[in-house]
């Protein structure tokens, strides 16, 4: 059996004190092997981006423990990249700029001449080569999302962790169905040819196929 790349162990976390306190997950266990494609779903509030933030080492659990290759997360690491629900793009930094800051981060050796181009590359994958001089308030929603995607990328992690990045480019419907109260759209690595597949379905449900699993959170 395939050694999971990431574990979480009855995993518990929460906000606010005393009489304020919520439970946002409570004993919360996962695992998540190399090369595996895994949709976490749920209503909003039920605790998706508080799991990612786990994961990421952007937030630490109360109970329980988060492990990647068997190792605690002790913090952010460039193994793990996060594409955030919103852009958090610098403002005064171009389309190329704010993609470059994972690429000087994560491969501070390679030369200015290798950075640029591993940053072109990406910002090309995501269809961006042609607004790559503008900045974020030059840009519609759904393109400063892709910047967000192609730093995500750049970074050739060994996760990618997704916080519904297609927010402010697929449209959702608003109703009392499971299916339509969550993020339409994945993302796909092939690790052999660095490849990135888009999944969109109008129903994520039935978007998902065999080879693909789900972690459904839901509210006590």
């Amino acid at each position: 059996m395939t050694k999971p790349i990431i574990e979480l162990k009855n995993v518990s976390k929460g906000f606010g004190d005393g009489l304020e306190a919520v439970d946002v997950l409570k004993d919360i266990s996962m695992e998540v092997a190399d090369g595996e494609f895994v949709a976490i779903v749920g209503f909003s509030g039920s605790g998706k981006s508080t799991l990612i933030n786990l994961m990421s080492g952007l937030a630490f659990p109360d109970k329980g423990e988060v492990l990647f290759e068997g190792k605690p997360v002790e913090g952010p690491g460039p193994e793990r990249a996060v594409c955030f629900q919103s852009y958090s793009l610098m403002p005064w930094m171009t389309v190329t700029e704010n993609v470059q800051l994972a690429v000087d981060s994560v491969f501070p050796k390679e030369s200015k001449a290798e950075r640029l181009a591993r940053a072109l590359k990406y910002i090309e994958m995501v269809s961006l080569g042609h607004a790559k001089d503008r900045r974020p308030s030059e840009l519609s929603g759904g393109m400063r999302q892709r910047v967000g995607l192609a730093r995500a990328f750049v970074m050739d992690s060994d996760i990618l962790l997704m916080d519904e990045p297609f927010f402010a480019s697929i449209s959702r419907r608003i109703d009392k169905s499971p299916s339509s109260a969550i993020p339409t759209a994945g993302v796909r690595v092939n690790p052999d040819s660095a490849q990135f597949e888009m999944i969109y379905n109008p129903d994520f449900f039935a978007g998902l196929t065999d080879d693909e699993r789900r972690a459904v959170l839901k509210h006590e």
